[in-house]
C-alpha cells in the first residue's frame, strides 16, 4: 500500500447478511415462513418414512406367507406323486392277476 492514502478512499461495507432461500420462498415472506415450511417438510418426510416402514412390513409378511404356501404346495405335490405311484402299482398288480 505504498503511496495509498486511506483517508481519501472509502472502504467497502463488509457487513454481510446471510439468507437461506429455497425455490419455494420469496423475498417478501415473513422470517418464520421458512421455519414453518421446513417443519412441514420434516413432517412430510417423517410421514413418508413411516409409510415406507409400514409398506416394508407388509411386504415382508406377504413374502413369509408366500414361502409358507410354497412349502405346503411342495409337500402336497410330493404326497400327490406318492399317491399316484401307489395307484399305478395297484393297477399293475391288478392287471397281473
Amino acid at each position: 500500500m505504498v503511496g495509498c492514502d486511506l483517508t481519501t478512499h472509502s472502504l467497502p461495507d463488509l457487513n454481510l447478511s446471510m439468507s437461506i432461500r429455497t425455490p419455494w420462498t420469496s423475498v417478501k415472506e415473513e422470517p418464520n415462513s421458512y421455519a414453518k415450511k421446513l417443519q412441514l417438510l420434516r413432517q412430510h418426510t417423517a410421514e413418508q418414512i413411516r409409510l415406507a416402514a409400514v409398506e416394508k412390513a407388509y411386504i415382508e409378511r406377504t413374502r413369509e406367507l408366500t414361502r409358507r404356501e410354497l412349502d405346503l404346495a411342495k409337500k402336497e405335490f410330493a404326497r400327490a406323486k406318492l399317491v399316484r405311484e401307489q395307484a399305478r402299482e395297484e393297477v399293475e398288480k391288478a392287471e397281473r392277476r
